[in-house]
């Protein structure tokens, strides 16, 4: 998959769930970062996002959500947290990751330099019903490689 195939695939997938759920699918601001890409500085006001992680030869890392008080979420802790609800976490618990060129201390500036990602915002007001809606839709359509307690097999 290329990178105009990643970005593709997720506006595709977000006409389908506009399509599914009656819903206007311009209240979403979709934003592409291609690798290397810099990290958000904040969640603006009001809003609430889906965030997604893609690396070339891997596919789909991680899809998560982040609500309108979620700012750590969206911006830091995928990179600098350990938790496996992380992409740095499940990154370091990966035994196959390390093989493309990091070490622990710097899963980071890896995540960083190497994937690419994607941010849906969205007004809070459309409620978090909505987006744990879109996530889960994105994570089935997608299959991301971590999610949850789910195997790194694919």
């Amino acid at each position: 998959m290329t990178n105009i195939d990643w970005c593709k695939g997720i506006e595709l997938s977000l006409v389908e769930f506009a399509t599914a759920y009656d819903f206007a699918g311009d209240r979403f601001q979709v934003e592409h970062l291609s690798a290397p890409h810099r990290r958000p500085s904040h969640l603006p006001y009001g809003q609430m996002a889906i965030y997604a992680f893609w690396h070339d030869g891997h596919g789909w890392l991680k899809i998560g959500k982040a609500g309108p008080s979620s700012d750590a979420r969206f911006c830091h802790q995928h990179y600098n947290g350990c938790a496996l609800s992380t992409l740095n976490g499940a990154l370091r618990s990966d035994p196959v990751m390390p093989t493309f060129g990091w070490n622990r201390g710097a899963v980071g500036r890896w995540a960083a330099a190497k994937t690419c990602r994607t941010n849906i915002l969205m007004p809070a007001d459309l409620g978090p019903t909505l987006l744990s809606d879109l996530e889960a839709f994105l994570i089935n359509r997608h299959k991301p490689r971590y999610e949850g307690r789910r195997s790194y097999a694919r």
